[in-house]
């Protein structure tokens, strides 16, 4: 046999036939077996030889399903039964010829880890295998999580046991069991007050409620909490009482934080007596006088005006039984109440007792402002005789703000209208004498105006109750109608602070999200906080088993929240075959197609059953295929490995992969065909026959390679053409998928030989097209997808162009194939440099597709912490993406962690939340795979993002509230601790200013000294600026006279007490927290009382006296 070579001249001495057959050098056959026996062929492949007869086979890719349960494959060996190659063979096995490798199996022992039940969030860990010679450490997972404990270490039993020493080799299938202590879990406490809307004679069936705050209290998760009379009582307000009926007393904490108990606070029924006679005694009064038949009754819910219950203040003058002080009872006057607000000094406190106090000498003109700024007089009152006027509040929403007094006929008495507060008192009577000497006493009338008060509606995030971005703190007056402080989100919608959540729509009044707040309502006497409403993201995930069948408790489709996880489909089999003569049916229950929602899928004999396919039928046959895996279903039809272990932050389809079982053998039939594929008759119309036709002795798994065997012998006058398999023409030596469907009854697969008449043998030329296979390239100034070369004979050889050939976004470009759908596996047939023969293939064949890989970029996550040293030590929790790794991660402040990550994935990292701090997000994209230049933007809440370049991804926590902790203490010692000390607490406003309202009134020290809030003896600061007013000093201590400050900033604390900073003790609580400990001081001493009667400041107020009624006349006048 004489060598050609494509290209050469060969040289004719006489006139014969010549036949070149094709001869392959310089590549090697590698067979990759499914078996240890070497009985059934996983793989072959060919290898590329340089030029020194020397190659490398990958085999990293390749792995086999062990024939048992308990074997676990180990890797490939070059003989049967042999030692496993080495990590770096398996990475690049030099190969020289032709090369047969076994899978290396070995036993295993199962390990099982029940972490408990999956629907509390405990993580889910699968099952693993360790080999019977290594340590269980080389399988020991990560440390499982479990909301509301602390993970307490594996054990031998579910109670009990003894704790599981990793070290150890098994001898044995072994169940493992997590054991969990109970940890410090929250809850929230809500309060509701009564709405003053209510009937008052209302059930409590029929009482409707207002949001009126929440605290947050911890417990051991899943354990029986019972409220504190603390807390019960911790938002009650003067007026109101608690509804033991309708509040929740305990409440079952469950271990996501999740639990909810309801305060409700019901206003006090106020009664309002006037007796009907004059005349009797204070003693009388107190003692005999029956209150009962001798007195008209005024009742009406606290707060509520008379006018809304009926009622009509009574014309005259009169006074009230009034506790004094002491245990003395005495009298004080009442010019007027226009709402069912007592004294605080009445006798009874929800009953206040009038009697007549005679012939009415004093008028008392009480104005309101409305919401347009002016005043208009909203009640009289009266007094008979008084020397002096305590100015009270008497309208909720209002202050008393201002006051001027006038003698009987209208003279001023005050030039001009001064400031005042409750409280205060002034004279109202005027004692002089005359040019002549003779003595004078008028009796002073009075005008007093209330001011309205505006009060805060703030916009908050349910999540961290902190403010939304976007949506500012208004200001807005009492009653005033709250329709426009709707926010406007059609430009701008609230956005959830942390990722998996979005809108909803609404708006509610309270942070649990239980109550739709109500824009067409008034503003009420007090801040409103209104949160947005989140829901949880919901994804849709579709399981496609693909013919195979899943347990009745997997359903076919799913609808997950952001973050959860996919419950493992383990249970899955396909024991069926297509046979038309069988009586099984599939049932399969798509997302779209299942109209009783039974999700299932499975085979049945009962083909009356919903989406049951009856135009198939199969028949059973135990293991007829292997389930190679789930995989993931891109967007664009292509797919990945899913592993069950990652997060869900989008919509997912997987689908089951699955192969025929082995033994699949490949005939050389002797019955000739055509370039079509049929018979190739001869002139009688027979059909023609080869003869020495190859045979393949090797078994084969569905879904293996193989390369086709030599050509046959071909009959007189007529040439080889390939073989035909699948619907194509295939040369020997080609590597073709072995597909099972292609297989008859005795899973057989025949390839046929193609062959033509030596007359239709013509000397001809093609081209190669290189389709780019979603690249491009720039040819003669226009962008294409596809080329095609000159005209070339066959027979001749070209070389692959190089790997730059075409361009495409994110992606590299390594090798070509002539099957479209294997070169979107990323399988390569020819590389860049190759040299490659013409066929004489129709030229609609020879077009080669490119084949891409995408290109690798780094993923960056890096932490920072501002706030306090300790919280730089703090690990921080990280739930990536499973297309990130499977599990959770901590970082620090100043540590990163990084991935390697292909263009086009879909990426997500959700951080867990602490109340104490505020997330912001920052991604930086680089060198990004369009060219486009580097972009830095805000992405807190992001839930995903598609790799396009390198990524860093910053998370900043920001401290943003401190535990502050007071105790009042004598300044002269300092361990003298100070109980009954009373407080009041503002926040600051946008100035840095003293806020109108205290955010905590009336708060009491113990007898530690500490200052008690809402039961802790702490107060949990959100970052701001704060004054503390003393406003009841312990017994025998001087009152301070000016306000104390505390200033929160994320990293620390300090405290202001009459213009020196105090140094604070830091401490740790039992939960680990740091809490800042600041001593109050106080001086021994008596109040001396203050003298100047109304004291000596006065307040101009210019023009106040327009806003009175015209008909009101005011002159002033002088003494004579």
């Amino acid at each position: 046999m004489t060598d050609s070579k494509f290209g050469e001249p060969i040289t004719v001495t006489e006139t014969k036939e010549i036949y070149v057959r094709p001869f392959m050098s310089k590549v090697a056959t590698v067979t990759l077996y499914d078996d240890s026996a070497g009985k059934s062929i996983l793989e072959r492949y060919q290898v590329p030889l340089d030029s020194s007869g020397n190659g490398t086979a990958d085999l990293s890719s390749f792995k086999v399903s062990p024939p048992t349960s308990t074997l676990l494959f180990v890797g490939w060996s070059k003989t049967q039964n042999g030692a496993p190659l080495s990590e770096s063979e398996i990475q690049a096995l030099p190969v020289s010829s032709d090369i047969s490798l076994y899978p290396v199996f070995k036993e295993s022992y199962g390990v099982e880890f029940n972490t408990g039940d999956l629907s509390t969030g405990v993580t889910y860990i699968a099952p693993r295998r360790v080999l019977t010679d290594q340590p269980a450490s080389t399988i020991k997972p990560n440390d499982p999580t479990r909301p509301g404990y602390t993970f307490a270490g594996w054990y031998t039993a579910a109670s009990g046991g003894t704790a599981f020493d990793f070290n150890q080799v098994l001898t044995k299938d072994t169940t493992l069991y997590a054991h969990w202590s109970p940890a410090q879990t929250t809850y929230t406490i809500n309060y509701w007050q009564q709405s003053a809307t209510d009937n008052k004679n209302a059930t409590d069936a029929q009482k409707t409620y207002e949001y009126a705050g929440q605290v947050t209290r911890s417990g051991l998760s899943l354990s029986n909490q019972t409220l504190t009379q603390q807390d019960i009582n911790a938002k009650l307000p003067t007026g109101f009482k608690v509804n033991n009926t309708r509040t929740e007393t305990s409440v079952m904490i469950k271990d996501d934080g999740s639990s909810v108990v309801n305060v409700y606070y019901d206003r006090k029924l106020i009664t309002i007596k006037f007796a009907k006679y004059s005349g009797y005694s204070l003693y009388n009064y107190y003692y005999n006088y029956n209150w009962n038949s001798d007195a008209d009754t005024y009742t009406g819910l606290y707060g509520t005006t008379l006018a809304a219950n009926g009622y009509q203040w009574k014309t005259g003058a009169w006074g009230y039984l009034a506790n004094v002080g002491n245990n003395q009872v005495g009298t004080y006057g009442m010019s007027y109440l226009g709402e069912f607000i007592l004294p605080n000094d009445t006798v009874d406190s929800d009953v206040i007792k009038l009697f007549p106090k005679g012939n009415i000498v004093q008028t008392y003109r009480f104005f309101k402002q409305g919401l347009d700024g002016t005043y208009s007089l909203a009640d009289t009152g009266g007094g008979a005789g008084a020397d002096e006027f305590t100015f009270t509040e008497k309208y909720l929403g209002f202050n008393v703000k201002y006051y001027q007094r006038l003698y009987p006929d209208n003279y001023l008495f005050d030039q001009y209208a001064s400031q005042t507060s409750a409280g205060v008192k002034v004279p109202i009577s005027d004692e002089y004498y005359d040019r002549y000497g003779a003595y004078h006493k008028d009796y002073l009338d009075l005008v007093v105006w209330y001011e309205r008060n505006s009060y805060k509606i703030k916009y908050l995030d349910p999540l961290d109750n902190t403010e939304l971005p976007n949506f500012p703190v208004k200001d807005v007056l009492y009653e005033q109608n709250l329709s426009s402080y709707a926010p406007d989100t059609a430009t701008a919608q609230p956005k959830p602070s942390r990722p998996g959540y979005v809108w909803d729509g609404k708006w509610y009044k309270d942070q649990a999200q239980t109550q739709v707040f109500d824009f067409n309502t008034t503003m009420p006497p007090h801040d409103v906080k209104v949160y947005a409403g989140w829901q949880k993201v919901t994804y849709r995930v579709n399981i496609d088993p693909n013919g195979g069948q899943l347990s009745k408790t997997d359903d076919t489709y799913l609808d997950l929240h952001y973050g959860d996880r996919i419950p493992d489909y383990t249970d899955i089999t396909r024991d069926y075959i297509q046979d038309p003569s069988g009586t099984y049916y599939y049932k399969y229950d798509s997302r779209d197609k299942d109209p009783d929602s039974t999700k299932d899928a499975y085979y049945t004999t009962d083909n009356s059953l919903s989406n049951v396919d009856t135009t198939t039928k199969y028949k059973y046959v135990k293991d007829a295929y292997k389930l190679v895996g789930w995989y993931y279903v891109n967007p664009d039809g292509s797919i990945r490995p899913y592993n069950f272990s990652g997060a869900v932050t989008q919509d997912i389809n997987l689908r089951a992969i699955w192969r025929k079982a082995g033994d699949y053998h490949i005939i050389y039939s002797n019955d000739a065909v055509g370039t079509d594929g049929k018979p190739a008759l001869d002139a009688s119309g027979q059909q023609l026959q080869t003869s020495n036709e190859p045979t393949d002795p090797d078994s084969y798994d569905d879904g293996s390679h193989s390369a086709l065997l030599r050509r046959p012998t071909m009959p007189d006058g007529y040439r080889f053409r390939g073989w035909w398999y699948n619907g194509k023409i295939y040369n020997p030596y080609d590597s073709i998928d072995i597909d099972a469907h292609l297989a008859d009854a005795n899973k057989n697969i025949t390839i046929k030989p193609v062959i033509i008449p030596v007359g239709d043998i013509k000397l001809e030329d093609t081209s190669i097209k290189y389709n780019g296979n979603g690249g491009t390239r720039v040819e003669n100034g226009n962008v294409v997808t596809q080329v095609e070369t000159p005209r070339m004979e066959l027979n001749s050889t070209t070389t692959i162009p190089e790997n730059q050939y075409f361009t495409r976004t994110g992606y590299n470009l390594i090798g070509w194939h002539h099957d479209k759908d294997l070169a979107d596996t990323g399988r390569v047939e020819f590389t860049a440099g190759q040299s490659i023969g013409i066929d004489n293939n129709p030229d609609a064949t020879n077009t080669l597709y490119a084949v891409w890989q995408p290109k690798e970029y780094t993923v960056r996550v890096s932490k920072t912490v501002v706030g306090l040293d300790e919280d730089k030590t703090k690990d921080f929790l990280f739930n990536p993406s499973e297309t990130l790794q499977q599990e959770n991660f901590p970082l620090r402040d100043g540590q990163t962690k990084e991935f390697k990550v292909p263009y086009g994935t879909s990426i997500s990292i959700d951080e867990q939340a602490y109340d104490e701090f505020k997330v912001s997000e920052s991604i930086t994209e680089k060198n990004l795979a369009t060219g486009e230049a580097d972009k830095t933007y805000d992405a807190t809440g992001l839930q995903s993002l598609t790799v396009s370049g390198d990524v860093d991804i910053s998370f900043t926590n920001t401290r943003i509230k401190q535990k502050v902790r007071l105790q009042k203490v004598n300044v002269e010692n300092d361990n003298n601790f100070l109980a009954g000390a009373v407080f009041d607490i503002y926040e600051s406003d946008a100035n840095g200013n003293k806020a109108s309202h205290p955010m905590y009134s009336g708060l009491v020290t113990n007898d530690k000294g500490l200052l008690l809030v809402d039961a802790n003896n702490y107060l949990s600061l959100p970052v701001g600026k704060y004054y503390l007013t003393e406003t009841k000093a312990p017994p025998g201590y001087l009152l301070p006279k000016n306000d104390m400050s505390v200033l929160v900033i994320s990293t620390g604390v300090t405290f202001e007490q009459n213009g020196n900073n105090a140094t604070p003790i830091k401490e740790n609580l039992v939960d680990g927290s740091t809490v800042y400990t600041f001593k109050i001081t106080n001086s021994k001493g008596t109040e001396l009382p203050s003298t100047g009667g109304i004291g000596t400041h006065i307040y101009i107020l210019v023009g106040l006296a327009l806003a009175l009624p015209s008909g009101l006349i005011l002159y002033y006048r002088k003494k004579i």
